[in-house]
C-alpha cells in the first residue's frame, strides 16, 4: 500500500511539473523581433494630457521590462520585480516609417496607461524598443535600451 501510495505521489508531482513548465514559445512576426526577449532599460516616457516628460532623473526611480520567448514580461522598478503578465503580439501598424506590431498584455498595470491593454512596440536597430500606445490621442510613448 505504501508503495502504491508513493507511486501515486510521484505521478502526480510530475505531472504538476510537467503542465507547468511545457509553456510553448511564441512566435514573433518576423526574425527582427527575436531582439525583442531580454531585458530593457527605460529610458523616458512623454505624452499624455500635459505632455510630460518622465525619466529616470525626473521620477527619482529606474524602470526595466523584460520580455521572455514563453511569452511573459515582467515589469521592474528600482531592480526589484513588480509586475509579471503574458502577452501575445497581435496585429500589425506603421510608426515612425516602420512596421510595428501590438503587444496584448494579460495585465494592463505594467504601463503607464494602465487602462490600455496593448501597446505598439517597434524596434529601432537592435538597442532601442519604443512602446506607443497607439489609438489614444494623448496617449504615452516609452523610450527603451537593451540592457
Amino acid at each position: 500500500m505504501k508503495t502504491q501510495n508513493r507511486f501515486l505521489t510521484t505521478m502526480i508531482l510530475m505531472l504538476t511539473f510537467a503542465l507547468t513548465n511545457c509553456r510553448k514559445d511564441i512566435s514573433v512576426p518576423n526574425t527582427e523581433y527575436d531582439n525583442l526577449f531580454g531585458k530593457w532599460e527605460w529610458i523616458s516616457t512623454s505624452g499624455g494630457f500635459g505632455g510630460s516628460i518622465d525619466n529616470p532623473t525626473t521620477t527619482g526611480y529606474t524602470q526595466m521590462i523584460e520580455f521572455t520567448q514563453k511569452g511573459i514580461c515582467i515589469g521592474y522598478k528600482n531592480d526589484k520585480k513588480q509586475k509579471k503578465t503574458n502577452f501575445t503580439f497581435g496585429g500589425n501598424s506603421m510608426f515612425l516609417g516602420k512596421e510595428s506590431w501590438y503587444l496584448n498584455f494579460e495585465d494592463r498595470g505594467l504601463f503607464k496607461d494602465k487602462n490600455k491593454n496593448s501597446q505598439l512596440v517597434t524596434l529601432i536597430g537592435k538597442d532601442t524598443l519604443i512602446l506607443n500606445e497607439m489609438g489614444v490621442s494623448e496617449g504615452y510613448i516609452s523610450k527603451y535600451v537593451k540592457k
